[in-house]
């Protein structure tokens, strides 16, 4: 299942950008009509729905994306702000707010991975309202939304095929002299 699911992501950024279709794609991982991930085809990040942990304070919502698994896929992480400004810039905006769709609404901030220099209590949140960043302390209550790299199946299965063929080649059947 976790492979096929792979193959789903992989192969829809393929077609989709062969086929020139929108750059963001909402993925229904398991084929319930739900879209869990969202794949940005442009900066190759699969993105979780916007307040995807409950877990709100910085130290919580970090460990609780680091644990998360979403049908199989595991390897979510808090975005960077440069993850974030990607995905505006690849969403674009309507004065200033991130266009949503696909996306559910959002909330006005999320945690990024980003420290505030010069004070380890804070870190820096992204909104999608406005593009901008700013500081929080890492004990308030901000949104959490997790994004990981597209995972790449094919390159196990290549790797595999690879090794069997030179398999096939060094003990497989003689033919000829």
């Amino acid at each position: 299942m976790h492979v096929v699911n792979r193959s789903i992501v992989a192969l829809s950024m393929a077609l989709a950008a062969a086929t020139g279709q929108a750059q963001v794609v909402a993925q229904d991982l398991d084929g319930n009509q739900v879209a869990e991930a969202f794949l940005d085809q442009v900066n190759g990040l699969l993105w979780t729905r916007p307040d995807v942990v409950s877990d709100r304070n910085y130290s919580s919502a970090l460990s609780a994306v680091a644990n998360m698994q979403i049908e199989g896929l595991g390897g979510w992480q808090l975005p960077t702000t440069d993850q974030f400004e990607a995905l505006y810039a690849t969403q674009g905006n309507n004065r200033g707010r991130m266009l949503a769709s696909p996306f559910p609404d959002y909330v006005t901030w999320y945690w990024t991975t980003q420290p505030l220099a010069g004070n380890s209590g804070q870190n820096l949140a992204f909104s999608p309202g406005n593009g901008a960043t700013g500081p929080f302390h890492r004990t308030t209550a901000v949104g959490v939304w997790a994004v990981r790299a597209v995972p790449e199946p094919a390159s196990a299965l290549l790797m595999a095929l690879g090794m069997a063929a030179l398999l096939w080649r060094r003990w497989g059947p003689r033919t000829g002299s």
